[in-house]
């Protein structure tokens, strides 16, 4: 078996696990059989549109991908987008509870309630 990449090391133990699971350029299927979250032709789609595992290649009849490219890209699919900022929480009202009783009660005293 080959020495697993730094950049997957980097990653943590489950995905070392994941790395090992792989064979050496596992074919669209079998990264559906091992990932199962995506089907081979979601994986297709997301290859078409650039957002797939890099380093795809055609093999016997096959779309094939690196396994370090594969456990990377899974990896990166559990972060946060880098481009989206966080919704702001918005503040509390700084108004009195109070308040809402008593324009009920000035409603109700000048007879329109």
């Amino acid at each position: 078996m080959s020495s697993i990449p730094a950049q997957v090391e980097a990653l943590g133990e489950s995905y070392v696990r994941l790395w090992e699971q792989f064979s050496e350029f596992p074919t669209r299927e079998e990264v559906s059989e091992r990932i199962r979250i995506f089907r081979p032709r979601s994986l297709a789609n997301l290859d078409s549109k650039g957002r797939g595992p890099a380093g795809r290649i055609f093999f016997a009849g096959k779309i094939c991908y690196p396994r370090d490219q594969v456990v990377i890209w899974f990896a990166s699919l559990a972060e946060p987008p880098k481009s989206r900022k966080p919704h702001p929480i918005a503040p509390k009202s700084t108004a009195p509870a109070s308040t809402e009783v008593e324009n009920r009660q000035a409603i109700c005293a000048a007879g329109f309630g």
